[in-house]
């Protein structure tokens, strides 16, 4: 398996600007696997970009799996987030959906940090998400909350 990745960041007269894309490719065995499956080659890619603008930043992807890894398998996934700083507040909103086979995967997140002193910021985080399998019961949905500290030395 070869990974490969390009990036870029920048600011301009005041608007900041990120951009990456990355692709992966791959040989499979073809050998049966669980429940079925085969393996099979690999390949996808991914491209995502971020624009900031006085606290601001507004960001986004696509990728794609053109082979999974399993046989006849192929999926993508989009995400858009909003973020917005301002001192030592940050809040974000973000958003992904994704597709493999027959399984559809939906989550939004919302989240907010206070840095309390230089390297300890406390932050919190609830995620709404949402599976569903195509004609089987294997449909899952739930809330997450998450509190935590990070720490930089």
């Amino acid at each position: 398996v070869f990974d490969l990745g390009v990036g870029y960041e920048g600011t301009f007269s005041g608007i900041k600007l990120a951009a990456a894309g990355t692709y992966e490719f791959g040989d499979g065995e073809g050998t049966a696997g669980p429940a079925g499956f085969g393996t099979d080659d690999i390949s996808a890619w991914n491209l995502g970009a971020i624009l900031g603008f006085q606290g601001f930043d507004l960001a986004g992807s696509y990728g794609s799996w053109d082979d999974s890894g399993l046989t006849g398998v192929e999926g993508d996934y989009w995400t858009a987030g909003l973020g917005y700083s301002a001192g030592p507040v940050g809040l974000s909103a973000t958003y992904l959906t994704s597709d493999l086979g027959s399984n559809d995967f939906d989550n939004v997140v919302l989240g907010a940090e206070y840095k309390l002193a230089a390297g300890l910021t406390p932050y919190a985080e609830v995620s709404f998400y949402d599976f569903n399998s195509t004609g089987t019961t294997y449909d899952n949905q739930g809330t997450t909350f998450l509190l935590g500290t990070q720490v930089a030395f």
